[in-house]
């Protein structure tokens, strides 16, 4: 019994002496809803892409470097089917462009010419329109005399020529000798010498064509060579009627836009218009006084 007591005593003196105090739990935090961009990592560098490049600054790739285009059997059936898909087909392309090559191997010009009609739609490539240009200069003859029957007008060609300018087929028109009748005109030196500031390099060796005169065509030429010269041909009708041509030297310099032609100590200044390739002395005035292709079956 007293042994229990003794127990119960101690059991009594341990319980009396003051606890201590446990702390409170810290609240839970509440989720954020969102992220705000100040408290996230970084920001970490990311790579800089290349920007891509003006159209002024590429150039014609080496003609050395090119394979000729491959010529396939002669195959107008490859029209239709191209033109009723619905997107440019690159396989389908390839296969319209060589027959129309084969076409012209073989002398077969109007299948040649319904195959690069099929070529004419708005998401057409340069690679397109190369051959619209080659099948049309071919069917001019080679000096120029089916251009009516033809109907294989300078100003269309030049119009495929300016959409053909791209590394690759700039390069092919400039080892192609279908292209020898375009080289003169100044939507060719465009497409063949790309870039800024290139004017004066470009008008060496381009003839400008003055607008038609009913039945005789075009009466005036403006022919620009190396060093600022160069030379103004025009026609005057003889006593039978027929157009009597001389011709004058004249020098040349430009001057942004503008290209001053001197001829007997007379100048005048012409604003070449790259958006239609004319020459224009007022802008936007009128007839232009000078295009980049000669007037053709007006009569």
């Amino acid at each position: 019994m007293q042994h229990r007591w003794i127990g119960f005593m101690a059991l009594w003196m341990a319980c009396s002496v003051p606890q201590p105090e446990l702390p409170e739990p810290a609240p839970e935090p509440e989720a954020p809803t969102y992220r705000d961009p100040a408290d996230l990592p970084g920001p970490h560098p990311q790579p800089v892409a290349d920007a891509p490049p003006e159209p002024e600054q590429w150039q014609p790739m080496d003609p050395s470097t090119l394979e000729p285009m491959a010529a396939t059997p002669c195959n107008p059936g490859l029209a239709p089917i191209y033109q009723a898909s619905p997107t440019r087909d690159i396989g389908l392309a390839a296969q319209v462009h060589g027959a129309a090559l084969g076409c012209l191997e073989n002398g077969m010009l109007d299948e040649a010419k319904a195959l690069a009609d099929a070529l004419s739609r708005e998401d057409a490539e340069p690679a397109d329109a190369y051959i619209q240009a080659k099948v049309a200069l071919t069917r001019r003859g080679p000096g120029g005399e089916q251009v009516c029957t033809n109907d294989a007008f300078m100003s269309g060609i030049l119009d495929w020529v300016e959409a053909a300018a791209s590394p690759e087929f700039s390069a092919r028109m400039m080892v192609d000798p279908s292209f020898d009748a375009v080289r003169s005109a100044h939507r060719y030196r465009v497409a063949t010498l790309p870039g800024e500031d290139r004017m004066a390099e470009r008008l060496v060796g381009t003839l400008w064509h003055g607008p038609g005169v009913g039945a005789y065509g075009t009466v005036a030429r403006m022919q620009f060579a190396e060093a600022g010269q160069g030379v103004m041909h025009r026609a005057d009708l003889g006593e039978d009627g027929m157009p009597v041509w001389s011709q004058t030297p004249m020098t040349w310099t430009v001057e942004g836009q503008q290209v001053t032609v001197t001829e007997e100590n007379a100048a005048t200044t012409y604003i070449v218009h790259e958006s239609n390739q004319t020459m224009s002395v007022e802008p936007g005035v009128g007839i232009p006084d000078f295009f980049d292709y000669p007037s053709e079956c007006e009569a």
